[in-house]
């Protein structure tokens, strides 16, 4: 008992209580992995690795990973609808959908053949960083999608405590975000399926067919309407939440099947979940008590696995490397396809720097790449540092940008942010955290 209460202690009420005191300066997702590392430095000092000076519990790593499965599945459920995740239900009337995909697009793929190309030529010259047994592509492409993400559930809450004057460009980096989310998601999953194809050469099984089989027939569920809207009763909510649960777990179970990780089918789950279910869940309110219960013990123990003699200067020179092409080739997909028409260079600098944000998105990507084998142990431990940095840059880089973003631009045109008044519209759906 006295492990698990310490692991509490340590990795869950300690890094609530610091981020009280840098909240606004550190965002929570940093401040358990930073803790993570800094016990890990005192295991060094005496001569031991972090998880031998102060052993994980099982009960926390389950908290943990439960903390994360929840994440994914409200990430899963605002993927679905992100217009609503912004402060005060704010969405920006002018947004195309053909645009915002467009931009979306231009924003994941840039980053990701910029940082793949790097991560090639890496690989070829550092060692440490490629897998035994795995082709250098593989490994290329799984910290190129890395340096693609987007953190949208950092994003959400980053907005919360900026200006108004800034929400409505906060909207629609919220609304590329989610589709980047979507498409890190798809990557992971198909990155991971490569990557048990090099190192399984059985094939498929029957568990995993009927797997598939247990998928697919999720994904009708969530369109058979009739069946799915009786249960999704005003007056039975006990019923929506128990055939939520159940739709999570077989597919968190049907993906661990297939090698996928259960956290891809917790993702799963909340994308394809009926639409009648969907809408009477609080998502955001499912993502903040994972994010504030339960997720701080998975990254204070992700933290706590890094060896930092692992960063030695050239890891950490390829650290600094591999940010400023991330940030570099976000900002500058957003510069070439803004997601909004006659945005000014300055807000389009804005909102790459909104986008370039990794936060905690990252480090639960690589966390199961290194599961998978697709990532070495100094590749991930490079890799965290990464998003530490990018997401602890965020919010000063934004603040810095205010001034020349509420500053209204002499091409303003009426698609332009500033031409909102108020900056918004008022979705249907109410605002939850």
């Amino acid at each position: 008992m006295l492990p698990f209460l310490t692991d509490l202690a340590v990795f869950l009420l300690l890094p609530l209580l610091v981020w009280r005191l840098v909240r606004p300066v550190v965002p929570l997702a940093v401040v358990p992995v930073l803790i993570g590392l800094a016990v890990a430095a005192l295991a060094v000092l005496s001569g031991q690795r972090g998880p031998e000076f102060l052993p994980p519990t099982e009960a926390g790593d389950a908290l943990g990973m439960l903390g994360v499965i929840l994440l994914a599945f409200s990430a899963g459920l605002e993927g679905r609808d992100p217009g609503h995740l912004t402060p005060g239900a704010i969405v920006v009337s002018a947004l195309s959908p053909g645009r915002i995909l467009h931009s979306a697009a231009v924003a994941l793929a840039l980053p990701f053949g910029a940082g793949t190309l790097l991560a090639w030529g890496l690989l070829s010259v550092a060692e440490g960083w490629l897998p035994a047994g795995l082709s250098p592509g593989l490994a290329a492409a799984a910290i190129g999608l890395c340096l693609a993400v987007s953190a949208l559930p950092v994003l959400v809450a980053l907005l919360r405590e900026l200006p108004a004057g800034l929400r409505p460009l906060g909207a629609v980096a919220v609304r590329v975000a989610a589709l980047d989310d979507m498409a890190l998601w798809l990557g992971l999953g198909l990155l991971m399926a490569l990557g048990r194809s090099q190192a399984v050469t059985g094939g498929f099984g029957s568990a995993d067919l009927v797997a598939v089989g247990v998928l697919a027939l999720l994904a009708l569920l969530g369109q058979a309407r009739r069946l799915t809207g009786r249960v999704a009763d005003p007056a039975r909510p006990l019923m929506v939440w128990g055939a939520a649960a159940a739709v999570l777990a077989v597919s968190s179970l049907a993906t661990a099947q297939l090698g996928l990780h259960a956290v891809l089918g917790a993702y799963y789950a909340g994308m394809i979940l009926p639409a009648p279910w969907a809408a009477r869940l609080p998502e955001q309110t499912i993502g903040r008590v994972a994010l504030l219960g339960f997720a701080p013990l998975f990254f204070g123990h992700r933290g706590l696995e890094i060896d930092p003699r692992l960063l030695t200067p050239d890891v950490l020179g390829w650290v600094v490397l591999l940010l400023a092409v991330s940030m570099v080739s976000k900002i500058a997909a957003i510069q070439m396809v803004p997601p909004l028409p006659g945005l000014s260079r300055h807000r389009r600098l804005t909102l790459g720097v909104f986008l370039q944000c990794k936060g905690l998105m990252e480090i639960v990507a690589a966390t199961l790449l290194l599961k998978s084998g697709l990532l070495t142990a100094t590749a991930y431990a490079a890799l965290v540092m990464l998003a530490l940095v990018s997401t602890t840059l965020t919010a000063p880089l934004v603040r810095m940008l205010m001034p020349g973003c509420l500053r209204p631009a002499p091409g303003d045109v009426p698609g332009d942010v500033s031409a909102f008044p108020d900056g918004s519209a008022v979705s249907g759906k109410a605002d939850t955290v």
